[in-house]
């Protein structure tokens, strides 16, 4: 009788290892996403030259309050943050250099 139970339990366990196994190679996928297809084409639309305007005087209004209120904000004795001196588009070029 030992025998048998003995047995049993060591086919349960097996089943049971079994079962857990196919459970987990169940989640797992095969399939892998395609690397070297195109995009989907675009719908968005690019901004007409008004809407380009629009948003960069709303950039430049919020820069110009948030760096009013950081100088109203500013601890007594400590200088006060150096954001007025910011241009907008005026990017320099790398390695721009004026050429002897």
């Amino acid at each position: 009788m030992k025998f048998g139970f003995s047995v049993t339990r060591r086919v349960l366990a097996a089943v049971s290892v079994a079962a857990v196994c196919a459970l987990v190679c169940g989640c797992s996928s095969t399939t892998y996403p395609a690397v070297l297809t195109d995009p989907p084409p675009s719908t968005d639309t690019t901004l007409s030259p008004d809407q380009i305007k629009k948003a960069m005087d709303n950039l430049i209004s919020d820069r110009n309050r948030q760096c009013s209120e950081a100088i109203a904000d500013a601890a007594p004795g400590d200088p006060p943050p150096d954001c007025g001196a910011t241009t907008t588009g005026a990017t320099p070029n790398a390695g721009a250099a004026a050429k002897p």
